[in-house]
């Protein structure tokens, strides 16, 4: 099937996230190439999440508090079309996004996904706090999770996200590599990634759960080298 921005979904997986996930919802429909769909999943939030995303022209679809990993499965499993890009709920897409990814994906029909580059911002109500705050890179950075890609459907649902770990996303790539599922990569800026207080990687549940992962894929290799 040609991928084209109209056969994509576009994955938003939120939890408490009303400050930013209209912004984010609109940076995916104000695409050069809009998508088929914007799908919310909302997992447990006490916020106005669901209602803002509603209002911003997205499908939603909410779950008890369930995780990220428990999100992103159900996600990949209701979307409506046959190709699914991960957006989070406090980034943003660049206008020729979804152009741009469906077009490499579309040339590389053996591969799983197309994804590009990122760069990060910090979100405005920070700096408004805190004028002298450390700006992050600006450099370009390749997206190297499942976030700033395009995903064929049927290949991302046949692999479930961990629902117990905070970090599913890099526990899912590196299985998803194992398997041998090719990611085409462009140089591309496709996301914009935000800076704020509550990002999930800087918690430190999450680092304590990358430490975990890293180390259930070093006995998996360990037990698939012939001996």
């Amino acid at each position: 099937m040609t991928t084209t921005a109209s056969t994509v979904t576009v994955l938003i997986c939120v939890r408490d996230g009303a400050d930013y996930i209209a912004e984010a919802i609109a940076s995916a429909l104000n695409q050069t190439a809009p998508p088929f769909e914007v799908l919310v999943i909302d997992d447990g939030s006490t916020d106005d999440s669901a209602a803002v995303a509603g209002t911003a022209g997205a499908r939603v679809l909410r779950q008890g508090r369930l995780g990220l990993g428990a999100a992103r499965n159900a996600g990949f499993q209701q979307a409506r079309s046959d190709f699914v890009f991960v957006l989070d709920a406090d980034d943003r897409l660049t206008t020729n996004a979804l152009r741009a990814l469906a077009a490499a994906l579309d040339a590389n029909p053996l591969a799983a996904a197309a994804a590009g580059l990122m760069r990060q911002f910090v979100s405005p109500e920070i700096l408004l706090a805190e004028p002298s705050i450390s700006i992050p890179t600006t450099d370009l950075q390749p997206c190297i999770l499942v976030s700033g890609a395009i995903w064929r459907r049927s290949i991302a649902a046949s692999i479930s996200f961990d629902t117990e770990e905070a970090a599913c996303d890099p526990d899912w790539i590196t299985r998803a590599r194992e398997q041998g599922h090719d990611v085409i990569r462009l140089d591309d800026l496709v996301l914009e990634r935000r800076v704020h207080r509550t990002n999930t990687t800087l918690r430190i549940q999450y680092k304590s759960s990358l430490i975990r992962v890293a180390r259930a894929a070093v006995v998996r290799r360990r037990n698939t080298v012939p001996r």
